[in-house]
């Protein structure tokens, strides 16, 4: 008749931080393989407050002391062999991002697991002999994410200096002022020409910078989304968005002035011409945001095909 041993998980794999992961499933199915052991499972202590192993094994062929040797030398092998990360970062502002951070981390070679949260600690589960903490480190660098300290100290590379924040130019505040130099360069772009004699392309030049600093960080995300072979809500924004800004701006353009109607009525406030006002909004609205889209969905679909030609 089998008898149970019950151990605490801790004790066997002190530095595995998630009692329900990957390395405590394998311990099980290691000690299965064993013989004399009939069965191995996890199960929430008596208290509720952790997980114990739960094995059942034959008194004839294995004895207790025994069974809790092998469960120990089973530990140890596993626990020398997996790592387990669990890091506060900074630079994942949403799920959307915290999918690609995941997808790109699992494509790491060595990365048994991994598992980005908006809201959340980062969660690594890796193979020393093909990978270690400090190229971990490293590889979350090239994402552009931080590290948070804590009392435990800085958690950086070893190998090399460390010494910008990965938000971008401005910090951890790099899209906010992305998103205000976008509506400042916009607001100058549309008022530019009502107050100063420029030629009809002089706003171009205002404009384009900030269509660039509008969509930067939509291009990132869709880049980030399609080297791991995923198309997400960016690079469909990309799309949707072509064809009608092309159609409406050449609406606009080649319409008859007397288009916006509402002049008739209220006036106009600026020094131009109907005819002139006209067509400088439809070619504003037409030309720069569509240069700026397609060459995103040009570089998006270029990182795609390179995936591609890597899967094959």
């Amino acid at each position: 008749m089998d008898r149970t041993l019950r151990l605490d998980l801790p004790l066997l794999l002190p530095d595995t931080p998630d009692a329900h992961g990957a390395c405590a499933q394998r311990l099980a199915e290691s000690l299965e393989t064993r013989e004399g052991v009939s069965s191995a499972h996890l199960r929430s202590t008596e208290s509720g407050g952790g997980m114990e192993l739960c094995i059942h094994y034959d008194p004839a062929l294995l004895s207790l002391e025994r069974v809790r040797e092998v469960a120990k030398a089973f530990g140890a092998e596993i626990t020398s062999q997996f790592g387990h990360l669990v890091w506060q970062v900074e630079g994942i502002p949403d799920q959307r991002r915290a999918r690609a951070v995941s997808a790109q981390l699992r494509s790491l070679p060595g990365v048994v697991e991994a598992e980005a949260n908006a809201k959340g600690p980062l969660r690594i589960e890796f193979d020393r002999r093909q990978t270690d903490e400090n190229t971990l480190c490293n590889a979350l660098q090239n994402m552009r994410l931080s590290l948070v300290q804590d009392e435990s100290g800085p958690h950086e590379p070893t190998g090399e200096a460390h010494d910008h924040e990965h938000g971008g130019i401005f910090g951890a505040q790099t899209e906010l002022f992305f998103v205000a130099l976008c509506g400042a360069l916009l607001l100058i772009g549309w008022l530019l020409p009502k107050f100063v004699a420029t030629p009809p392309w002089a706003p171009l030049f205002v404009l384009v910078p900030a269509y660039f600093f509008g969509g930067y960080y939509a291009l990132r995300e869709a880049i980030d989304s399609v080297r791991n072979g995923r198309f997400e809500i960016d690079f469909l924004m990309l799309v949707a968005a072509l064809f009608p800004q092309i159609l409406l701006g050449a609406y606009i353009t080649f319409s008859e002035p007397g288009l916006y109607d509402v002049y008739a009525i209220c006036g106009r406030a600026w020094p131009l011409s109907p005819a002139t006002d006209q067509v400088l909004g439809g070619v504003l609205t037409w030309i720069p945001p569509a240069m700026m889209t397609i060459l995103g969905a040009l570089v998006v679909l270029r990182y795609y095909l390179n995936y591609k030609q890597r899967g094959d």
